[in-house]
């Protein structure tokens, strides 16, 4: 999708309701909750994706490392490897343990490298673990990481601590630079002819028939012909009435009509109704 003043989490948004807005019965989402924030996340799922959304009707397909959603869905495929490794639902998944709890050891061990665990999915695999036991390496595996969580001493700090990267933590120092005085950052150079936005291009013609007629199935038959009919009735009305006024504005050449009172309100009470015709039709037009 173009759109280069947009961020990730807009462009993931606007792609997901022109995909609501589509009408389709089947529905593959390739991990449309990455891209956006926590909450954000929790609404779309809520909302559009899940259980109680408004897709509750179409089969949905969900690509998602999100594992509080996984207690909402019908089933669960968990991959490992590029193949399927385990299938079944929620429940069957903890009752069996296997692949799905590999799953969440791995899962565990790199939100520890990462610190990108969400509050939601930390509360989930708390309940995970007091299912499955304190004596698997599931259990060891949230016990760490619940002990780094807990080494922040306000939300705010956690959240951003979680936003920042692995990669640059320490500070490097050059031969000869004094201990406690860390090296400034350098910039990175800019490449020459590199540009921070790119020209998007436009489409020009006329509009493709099958959009009509995706207007016409999103209406229905019934809404389309009312609307068609009014639509008619409205310009018809219109053009009656700038008819009317020019015979109207001709009576002030005839010295008898321009001074008849019921010749003008004749004139004035059916342009009035003209005028009220054409404005009930255009109720009911787009």
């Amino acid at each position: 999708m173009q759109g280069i003043n947009l961020s990730g989490g807009q462009k993931q948004r606007i792609s997901l309701a022109r995909a609501v807005y589509s009408g389709s019965d089947i529905y593959f989402f390739d991990d449309p909750l990455s891209a956006v924030d926590s909450h954000v996340g929790k609404h779309i799922f809520d909302k559009v994706i899940g259980p109680k959304g408004l897709l509750r009707k179409k089969t949905r397909i969900l690509v998602t490392h999100r594992l509080a959603v996984l207690p909402q869905v019908d089933m669960v495929l968990v991959l490992g490897g590029g193949k399927i490794s385990d299938v079944g639902t929620y429940d069957e998944l903890l009752t069996r343990g296997g692949a799905f709890s590999d799953f969440l050891v791995q899962f565990l061990q790199e939100g520890e490298e990462t610190e990108g665990v969400s509050d939601e999915d930390m509360q989930l695999l708390g309940e995970i673990v007091s299912q499955v036991g304190a004596s698997t390496e599931l259990a060891r595996q949230f016990s760490r990481l619940s002990a780094n969580e807990s080494d922040s001493t306000s939300d705010t700090e956690r959240r951003a601590r979680r936003r920042r990267t692995s990669s640059s933590r320490s500070a490097v120092e050059k031969p000869g630079q004094s201990k406690g005085k860390p090296e400034k950052p350098e910039k990175a150079p800019i490449a020459s002819g590199a540009k921070l936005t790119e020209e998007e291009s436009a489409q020009v013609g006329s509009v493709k028939w099958w959009v009509y007629l995706a207007y016409i199935k999103a209406m229905g038959k019934w809404m389309t012909v009312v609307t068609f009919v009014s639509y008619v009735f409205s310009h018809a009305f219109n053009i009656m009435g700038s008819y009317w006024l020019s015979l109207w504005s001709n009576d002030a050449l005839d010295p008898v009509l321009a001074t008849d009172p019921e010749q003008r309100n004749f004139r004035l009470g059916m342009y009035a109704l003209y005028g009220t015709m054409e404005s009930e039709c255009s109720c009911y037009t787009p």
